[in-house]
């Protein structure tokens, strides 16, 4: 075969390559930012199209304990839940960025994680769920890109953004998941309505190795919003665990965010009682409801000494 031929095919291969590309990865698109209801639609709203005064990042720990109704009913202030199903630190630094990039709310209520100052190499393949927003939102490309210097070339794809999420994109298209989903979501936040059924047990924690790349992105993110005058709670809500060594979590927070409001809620006696817990890591509706009015008195504080 002569290097004309050969060349030949080549291209037509590539062109063949990128076609298939472009149209499918278009047609993904399409299917992703037509959802209306569920995880992927929670996410881009709050992304894109979010203007409320408080807004909640955090894992689904976020997700399931932040009442976005009680917010709303105590403060007279629109509130937003964008806590997010197995996501965590860095999605919520690169999340407040974009949101940041758009408007000033009010107030931003971070949940933090007894282990969200550790590094976690699951963490950054959990970023996954950044990847649809990318190419309109450059300014997180330094958190997408700590996932390793091929992502800069797998990026030139049109798939390869939502290639992780097929199926949830598949699902969130089907009227009955729209109409099912919608149920559950009550501005951001989705209530859990089951009951652990275990007694309180112990976990020690233990200082392990913590990432500083993560804590300079946070300690970044809080000095923009202090910058931009938008007041800023660091929370760690309630487990139904008993914490070991809890104070060596929460003077680390002193140590290195020490200017930002902290609201600890480890150990809070008032969490003891199973029936407030879905599991040992979430609130239950009935248990999100008395966390989130507790949390209310303490957020007043915030508003009144941080103007």
């Amino acid at each position: 075969m002569s290097y004309k031929v050969f060349f030949k095919k080549l291209l037509i291969f590539s062109i063949i390559v990128l076609s298939v590309d472009f149209l499918i990865g278009k047609c993904l698109r399409l299917l992703y930012f037509n959802e209306t209801n569920g995880l992927h639609a929670r996410t881009t709203y709050n992304l894109e199209k979010s203007r409320e005064d408080v807004i909640i990042l955090g894992s689904s720990r976020a997700n399931h304990h932040y009442d976005s109704r009680i917010l709303e009913e105590k403060f007279h202030l629109s509130s937003y839940n964008g806590g997010r199903d197995g996501n965590f630190l860095l999605f919520n630094i690169a999340q407040a960025k974009i949101i940041l990039s758009r408007y000033t709310p009010k107030i931003i209520i971070i949940d933090l994680k007894i282990d969200d100052l550790f590094w976690n190499s699951q963490e950054l393949d959990r970023l996954s769920s950044l990847l649809p927003y990318y190419r309109k939102n450059l300014i997180i490309k330094d958190i997408i890109f700590m996932r390793g210097w091929t992502e800069r070339i797998k990026l030139l794809s049109n798939i390869y953004p939502f290639n992780s999420e097929i199926v949830t994109i598949a699902a969130g298209n089907f009227e009955f998941n729209r109409k099912r989903n919608n149920n559950n979501d009550i501005r951001g936040f989705v209530p859990l309505n089951s009951v652990i059924n275990d007694t309180l047990s112990i976990y020690n924690y233990e200082l392990k190795d913590l990432d500083f790349v993560k804590i300079k992105l946070l300690q970044t993110l809080l000095k923009e919003c202090k910058q931009k005058k938008v007041k800023v709670c660091l929370v760690t809500s309630p487990y139904f665990l008993k914490i070991g060594n809890s104070t060596l979590f929460e003077n680390t927070i002193h140590n290195y965010f020490g200017n930002v409001k902290y609201i600890s809620f480890l150990n809070d006696a008032r969490f003891n009682d199973r029936k407030l817990f879905a599991d040992k890591f979430h609130l239950n509706n009935r248990g999100s409801s008395l966390f989130t009015n507790i949390l209310v008195d303490s957020l007043r504080n915030l508003m009144i000494n941080k103007k």
